[in-house]
């Protein structure tokens, strides 16, 4: 239908510039109908399956179609004792072979950014040890804060204030996530009205 617009997101999809654009489209569109679902995996084939008329992931660069909306520095948040054993309290920057030494707390296997983060180890030459798997940002902040792990999220997903006993440190070399919309192949009229709004967004914000 022409005024109805249909999106599947990765789980944090609220916590991302993508989401403060969709919400800007439906004050400037009120005709068209917008509904998102979020899910852990799958959206590309979802969006293969025309199930929806776009999606919203991490990783998205290698696609033709996509439309990035954020391009985020990751960075890694640690317990106190992890400050210390690593030997970190002089500098700013923790390197990723010392991040695959830790125990990290991280998406499931299925989410967009652990795959995104995966692919990254993976053209280091590093494999992450995983000790729990949680898709919400602020569960894992928590099991941090009880010194259970580390973990990693992209910057604008974080709180303003961490929970006390977690240390936030830049990773060198730096992670980006990428994130954005994607449509299909032959996009919905609401999806092209979208897109066309989102572009002009980007060309007159920063």
């Amino acid at each position: 239908m022409n005024n109805s617009l249909v999106l599947f997101t990765q789980p944090d999809f609220p916590k991302t510039k993508g989401f403060t654009l969709l919400t800007r489209f439906m004050q400037a569109n009120k005709g068209i109908k917008v509904s998102f679902k979020t899910q852990t995996g799958g959206l590309l084939d979802s969006l293969n399956h025309s199930e929806c008329d776009l999606i919203f992931s991490a990783g998205l660069n290698e696609q033709t179609n996509a439309l990035i909306t954020d391009h985020d520095p990751y960075l890694a948040i640690l317990p106190a004792p992890y400050v210390s054993q690593l030997g970190l309290s002089m500098t700013t920057t923790i390197n990723l072979a010392q991040l695959a030494e830790s125990n990290l707390l991280l998406p499931s296997s299925k989410h967009p950014l652990r795959q995104e983060l995966q692919a990254a180890f993976a053209v280091a030459g590093q494999t992450i040890k995983v000790g729990e798997e949680d898709d919400s940002l602020d569960l894992r902040l928590t099991k941090v804060a009880q010194y259970l792990g580390a973990t990693i999220a992209p910057q604008s997903s974080l709180p303003a204030e961490l929970p006390a006993g977690c240390q936030l440190f830049g990773i060198a070399p730096a992670l980006v996530s990428t994130q954005g919309f994607l449509a299909a192949s032959k996009p919905s009229p609401a999806a092209l009205t979208f897109l066309n709004f989102i572009k002009k967004q980007s060309t007159t914000t920063d």
